[in-house]
């Protein structure tokens, strides 16, 4: 993956940096299902199993993307002293492995309000298939039901149910803490 301190002269757009080209249709509240038009992206950085950071070729700028509808293990973020959690990396590792040499686009939300520290929600598919569907189904990801997009919850509760079957990633230790709960514990601790 290519860090982003290679490339410091590309703007990091959010989604009030979008002018209305973007988007198949106008953001608004009763319209809260929308996605823009997509679009092709070249993912520069993985940062962890449910974010990446990418090029938008007819933007020329970056663009930072929260995986919709999924959460998955945390990597180590030593500045912040916390360790990570134990599939942090198998997360990160099957991000990458699922993106190396695909046809990869994002459809940037719309939804007033849909941005996640500093990152835009994004619905990204690799070969016409759901990126977040393949990560729950791989056990790489959790289904994040509080903010799944409700015409993406079947197809992955779906995904999710295949992968504690098999026991994959992530459920080969069902007991173990989950994502949000993690933050959660460092929060409270004043780690973050």
């Amino acid at each position: 993956a290519v860090s982003l301190d290679y490339m410091p002269d590309i703007p990091v757009l959010t989604p009030k940096d979008f002018s209305k080209s973007f988007y198949a249709v106008k953001p608004s509240k009763e319209n809260r299902s929308s996605w823009g038009k997509a679009q092709s992206y070249q993912i520069t950085t993985v940062q962890d199993g449910d974010t990446v950071h990418g090029k938008v070729p007819s933007k020329d700028a970056l663009v930072k993307c929260r995986v919709t509808g999924i959460d998955a293990d945390e990597t180590p973020k030593t500045w912040k002293g916390e360790p990570g959690q134990k599939y942090g990396k198998y997360g990160a590792d099957t991000m990458k492995k699922m993106i190396a040499n695909g046809d990869v686009s994002v459809q940037i939300s719309m939804n007033p309000g849909d941005i996640s520290e500093g990152r835009n929600i994004c619905l990204i598919t690799v070969k016409g298939k759901n990126l977040s569907t393949s990560l729950v189904e791989a056990g790489a990801a959790y289904v994040y039901r509080e903010f799944a997009k409700p015409e993406m919850a079947a197809e992955l509760d779906t995904a999710e149910s295949k992968a504690m079957k098999a026991g994959s990633g992530v459920w080969a230790d069902p007991d173990k803490e989950r994502p949000w709960d993690y933050r959660r514990r460092y929060k409270r601790l004043g780690k973050k």
